[in-house]
């Protein structure tokens, strides 16, 4: 299994904590793949793929794309904060 896949594992386990789905079958039905897929992805039989990945980042906007990506940074975005413009 690769690193992007288990961090992809991670923002799933964070989703449940934060009972926003419960099910991988309730994960699928959010970004929109079969649940077959994400069964795979979670007994590590299969990596994600770009459409998983894809539609993780379009559906949930927290998740740091970066961070799913490369590992670099948080998996939740931080809050900008605004500039003055001088």
């Amino acid at each position: 299994m690769n690193d992007i896949t288990v961090r992809f594992l991670d923002t799933y386990e964070y989703l449940k904590k934060q009972n926003i789905v419960y099910t991988p079958k309730g994960f699928a039905n959010e970004i929109n793949v079969s649940t077959s897929l994400i069964t795979e992805i979670c007994k590590k039989r299969t990596n994600a793929g770009i459409t998983p990945i894809q539609n993780l980042l379009n559906r949930f906007n927290e998740i740091d794309g970066n961070w799913l990506l490369t590992g670099k940074g948080s998996m939740l975005k931080s809050e900008a904060i605004p500039v003055a413009i001088v």
